[in-house]
């Protein structure tokens, strides 16, 4: 257990218990902006539209839109959060961002066309531990089995498996736009990897 710093809270995304129910308006990044209150950041530009849906893709994808939130989830410190699905074409398209808390934020119910989920950390908090992602990011993931892409305050690049709950790092600190006020913790340097079982080790 690492003292003196909490853990982020969930990600919250349920599937409903028959069939799964869309809450979300379906941004095109061609033509649109996200639309949560006064407070959404404008969605990713166009050139950042893939098909057809590979898993490389869908992370270059992530990578694109995660980085067009980052500015916002700093100034804002909250998260933002949602999926991205597959058009009936081919085409990747984020769902509008929902906004959270400095520490979670709700996604709701998981699109029938989805294939991955994705979420910010927020601003820089050093009483988090907000450059990994968390025990409850890997398990919610697996719950809803869709792999989930993660950016933090520092702007390092995180893939969670649906599947087995193991996080990587698709890429490190400074990849990805870095909130001004960032210091890393030396005492705490990110692993490139780490399983369910170490996630729980390391936060528990």
């Amino acid at each position: 257990m690492i003292v003196g710093q909490h853990i982020r809270k969930v990600t919250v995304m349920m599937r409903s218990k028959s069939k799964f129910t869309a809450l979300f308006s379906l941004c095109l990044l061609a033509s649109c902006g996200a639309t949560v209150r006064d407070s959404a950041p404008n969605a990713a530009p166009a050139s950042a539209l893939i098909t057809p849906a590979r898993p490389e893709m869908i992370a270059d994808y992530a990578k694109r839109y995660l980085n067009s939130l980052q500015p916002a989830s700093f100034s804002q410190s909250r998260e933002f959060c949602g999926f991205f699905v597959e058009r009936s074409d081919g085409q990747i398209v984020g769902t509008t961002p929902q906004a959270g808390t400095s520490d979670g934020c709700s996604a709701g119910f998981v699109p029938d066309n989805a294939v991955a989920s994705y979420h910010t950390h927020g601003g820089y908090l050093p009483q988090y531990i907000n450059e990994i992602p968390s025990i409850n990011d890997a398990e919610s993931a697996v719950d809803i089995q869709l792999d989930d892409y993660v950016s933090t305050p520092g702007g390092r690049f995180w893939k969670v498996d649906g599947t087995t709950g193991t996080t990587t790092m698709l890429c490190a600190v400074g990849c990805l736009k870095q909130d001004p006020i960032f210091v890393p913790n030396p005492q705490i340097p990110p692993a490139p990897r780490y399983t369910l079982t170490q996630l729980r080790k390391l936060q528990g």
